[in-house]
């Protein structure tokens, strides 16, 4: 994990997710991408909360099933953070109800990525959200 002294990239996102394979894959399709962005893995909501606090990442990626915390309560506690609030968050979810996906937006989050998702959506929703450039497009 990348402390403020270690940090050099030009852009962040801090991605909670508890499965390291996954984390892996997106952070691959971010990198390649965006280029020059760090995608720095919390395992849960603690470790989650305080790594974006500390870092101020540019975005906050957020799987919905996060061991022992249910993700709403995880959106709330971010979108509850006078520090963490103004920093957008995309909800990676596997849930497809429509009164679900609706509540996540209400209680805060700016998007979401049903899962499994195509590269070129999450790529697509991170561009709109924060105004990067793609310097590699995606087709699959």
């Amino acid at each position: 994990m990348a402390t403020d002294t270690e940090y050099t990239h030009t852009h962040s996102i801090v991605y909670i997710e508890s499965e390291p394979n996954f984390i892996e894959l997106v952070r691959l399709i971010l990198q390649r991408s965006f280029g020059d962005v760090e995608v720095l893995r919390a395992r849960d909501l603690v470790t989650g909360l305080k790594l974006a606090t500390n870092i101020q990442p540019d975005l906050i990626l957020l799987d919905d099933m996060v061991p022992r915390v249910d993700g709403l309560e995880v959106l709330r506690r971010l979108k509850g953070s006078s520090r963490l609030r103004r920093i957008p968050v995309v909800l990676t979810t596997t849930n497809a109800e429509f009164e679900y996906l609706r509540r996540c937006l209400e209680l805060g989050a700016d998007d979401y990525v049903r899962v499994p998702f195509v590269a070129r959506d999450l790529v697509e929703k991170i561009s709109r959200l924060l105004g990067w450039p793609i310097v590699k497009a995606h087709h699959g």
